[in-house]
């Protein structure tokens, strides 16, 4: 395995054993340092485990696909684990048998809280921890809670603890605005990881220069609309309908979600020829869009090799632009292949993507049956994408990180990045905004790079032992919540008050799904649809149907399937009402209420209600 003279200096540390965070521009080769590091790991430590920890699913296929199975199948097993892989519900084994176990943080966080031993893993079962894209390591990302249990070992004692090896393009600077806060920034994220040094090169820089090339930055500026006739319209429209319609009950802030899903209901047809007029209208025309057609024009104009990506900040406008390049005329000349890529989540407002949609626009556009992506936030981070000679930033208005990422997405020879917005708008303010941000992360990491090794050292110290001490206070505050035993807490119908259940028949599945266990609550609702249809396959459960209140029809939630055969109702706490020992209240989400919720144990279920079918059976024997 060939690594760069920039990779072999990153690395050095890591070899020896040490805790360190690598810090290389995108496209320069982060993954395949870290595989190198897992390959000699693994070959220098007896009983070795590798854990390669990422934080979206598609990235456990990538990373697995693309560097740790070519290089590695030969010699160790690695067993890539997700959501929606059969691997994650017998995740203990598959780490007992793998060399190298390569998963979303999300499900060994998961394994290290699960008291199932099919899943229950230790954080000492592994022998290093690789963490992609680990500026995201801070706050309540999933990340730092790992890293909160490494933490809590190592104050507490354990010797046995794995090698941390944190991989990023730009760690931030967490929103400060000084030199000095900075600096905080970036000491944090490596008290985080309980880094000894974060490295970039220093004797191999021209070397990862010449690997990193810097795309040439254009500001598009537009001027604004003299006029919008076509929103204004709109407006007027939507004002209209609210006093057609009279006392119906409306949220009057337009573009609010819980607006938008109340008028989703009631599209109407009319104006409907009035704003088409306005918007082929040549003089009400958007001066972004016209100068998108320019840049376009300019890179794809006589070029069969011009690949680019157009990032934009919702899935709506994705759709929106895609229209439109398709649409307008001299595009359509350019032998422009254009498709959208966004992200899996849900939405009101748009259909989302599958994973295996996403899978195959990468690969169309990889394989170049696509030339162009028009994509939200998704694209910016950890994909491999080829090398874009155009990247064009259309209005958004993010944070430094986001730039410097979307920025890497144009690596080819004369590659241009753009950033069009509206000139003097808030947009374009951020842009350069983060441009300063950038140079403050810069000086701030070259700053904790040269701080004497015991002054930086005690500084990570005290901030691990800040941390520590804020989350056993944040603990303490969450436990001070939960002030009722389970069984003194009712839970009623919101609707018609009928008492169904206690806060003690509750569990959580797979920390997100509040079921009922109790048999008994079965007589009180009612499945009055089909099986909900998810895109993304569950490994231990599949939905079932809908389910309401069986006395006054009040929506409860949904029934889950749990591996195959055991119905479990999935209720949503904001449609209850809880009786608790100092009176009645309503609560939005479960992690507000009033009582704590144990984990669901599959075994004890099991053995649970088969105590009771039996004693059923014997009393209708005897």
């Amino acid at each position: 395995m060939e690594l760069r003279s920039y990779q072999w200096e990153v690395i050095g540390p890591a070899l020896e054993g040490k805790n360190i965070i690598i810090w290389l521009p995108t496209g320069t080769g982060k993954t395949r340092a870290a595989l190198y590091v897992a390959m000699r790991h693994l070959e220098m430590k007896s009983n070795a485990k590798v854990a390669m920890i990422v934080n979206k699913v598609h990235l456990v296929h990538q990373h697995y696909s693309k560097e740790f199975q070519p290089h590695l199948k030969d010699r160790f097993k690695i067993t890539p684990i997700s959501g929606d892989s059969g691997s994650k519900g017998f995740f203990a084994n598959f780490v007992k048998d793998s060399d190298i176990i390569i998963c979303t943080a999300q499900i060994l966080h998961n394994a290290l809280m699960s008291d199932s031993q099919e899943k229950h893993v230790e954080l000492t079962d592994f022998t290093l921890l690789i963490i992609d894209e680990c500026h995201h390591t801070q706050k309540d990302a999933v990340y730092n809670k790992l890293m909160e249990i490494y933490l809590q070992k190592k104050f507490n004692g354990h010797r046995k603890l794995p090698q941390i090896l944190g991989l990023t393009a730009s760690p931030g600077t967490g929103g400060a605005n000084t030199f000095e806060k900075a600096v905080e920034h970036i000491l944090k994220i490596c008290a985080n990881h309980d880094t000894w040094r974060i490295m970039s090169p220093q004797t191999s820089i021209k070397d990862m220069e010449a690997k990193a090339k810097q795309p040439i930055k254009q500001y598009d500026l537009v001027p604004e609309r003299v006029k919008d006739p076509f929103g204004d319209k709109l407006k007027e429209l939507m004002t209209t309908i609210h006093q057609y319609l009279g006392d119906f009950e409306f949220i009057t802030e337009f573009g609010t979600q819980m607006y938008e899903q109340k008028i989703v209901q009631m599209e109407k047809d009319g104006y409907r020829h009035n704003l088409l007029a306005l918007s082929s209208d040549i003089k009400y025309e958007n001066p972004k869009l016209k100068r998108l057609e320019e840049i376009l024009k300019k890179h794809f104009h006589n070029s069969s090799n011009s690949h680019g990506i157009i990032f934009t900040r919702t899935r709506q406008s994705t759709n929106y632009l895609l229209q439109w390049i398709n649409n307008t005329d001299f595009l359509r000349g350019l032998n422009i292949k254009a498709a959208t890529l966004t992200g899996a989540g849900f939405s009101n407002q748009s259909q989302h993507m599958t994973q295996n949609e996403q899978k195959e626009v990468i690969q169309k556009f990889r394989k170049g049956f696509l030339n162009l992506l028009i994509s939200t936030s998704v694209a910016e981070e950890g994909l491999d994408i080829p090398e874009c000679n155009i990247v064009v930033r259309y209005g958004l208005m993010t944070n430094e990180i986001s730039m410097v990422q979307a920025r890497g997405r144009a690596r080819a020879e004369d590659s241009c990045y753009s950033f069009l917005a509206k000139s003097g708008g808030k947009e374009s303010r951020r842009e350069m905004t983060n441009e300063s941000l950038e140079d403050l992360m810069k000086r701030a990491i070259r700053y904790v790079q040269d701080m004497p090794e015991t002054e930086y050292q005690e500084k990570v110290k005290d901030l691990q032992m800040e941390s520590i001490t804020e989350r056993l206070v944040k603990q303490a505050k969450v436990e001070s919540k939960k002030k009722f035993p389970a069984s003194d807490v009712r839970l009623d119908c919101r609707n018609c008050h009928a008492a169904v259940a206690y806060g003690s028949d509750m569990r959580i599945v797979e920390g997100a799904h509040h079921v009922n266990i109790n048999s008994d609550f079965k007589v009180y609702y009612e499945e009055h649809t089909g099986p909900i249809k998810l895109e993304r396959k569950m490994e231990d459960w599949v939905p079932g149907g809908k389910i309401r209140c069986s006395s006054c029809k009040e929506h409860w939630g949904s029934v889950i399937i749990y591996r195959g055969m055991t119905s479990l109702p999935n209720i949503s706490i904001k449609n209850f009402v809880l009786e608790t020992p100092e009176g009645r209240r309503t609560y939005k989400q479960w992690k507000d209420v009033p009582f704590h919720v144990d984990e669901f144990n599959y075994s004890t279920y099991n053995n649970d209600h088969l105590s009771d079918t039996m004693a059923e059976l014997s009393f209708e024997t005897f």
